[in-house]
């Protein structure tokens, strides 16, 4: 997780370079990362999902899973720094939801073909709402 917390401190640029890191810890961390700084990065993460590498291959399912959470649960985060401070939400979300397109860590090159699409397809729908989020307050520059 310390590599994790690393590609997290880098600018985005950086982040996004490393998504395609020779060394397969470098892009299994990147792709975590990019979900903890909830940048709309979800191309670079569709293309990860035929990485040769299994673990590449679950962090950026992971990422696109996280990322689908946020656009489908705007109002999560507002609903848990309220409840953190003891106050009510404005929006309380009840039914969190997010999407799993896959592929499973065995899944053949057929698999995560399919799994690519499925997952460009949602987010070809959803895209508009992939923005980067504005900040808030307490938070770091991403």
């Amino acid at each position: 997780m310390n590599l994790v917390r690393e590609m997290s401190n880098k600018p985005e640029d950086e982040l996004k370079a490393a998504l395609k890191d020779t060394k397969s810890e470098n892009r299994v961390a990147a792709a975590w990362a990019v979900s903890d700084k909830k940048l709309p990065l979800q191309k670079e993460l569709i293309e990860m999902l035929t990485d040769k590498d299994a673990d590449v291959r679950m962090s950026a399912r992971r990422s696109l899973i996280v990322l689908s959470f946020n656009i489908l649960n705007p109002d999560w985060e507002a609903q848990q720094a309220a409840l953190a401070a003891g106050k009510k939400p404005p929006k309380p979300v009840k039914d969190p939801k997010s999407v799993d397109y896959g592929p499973e860590r065995d899944a053949g090159k057929s698999g995560q073909v399919s799994a690519q699409k499925k997952w460009t397809q949602w987010f070809t729908k959803h895209g508009d709402k992939a923005e980067t989020p504005p900040m808030s307050p307490g938070s770091k520059k991403q």
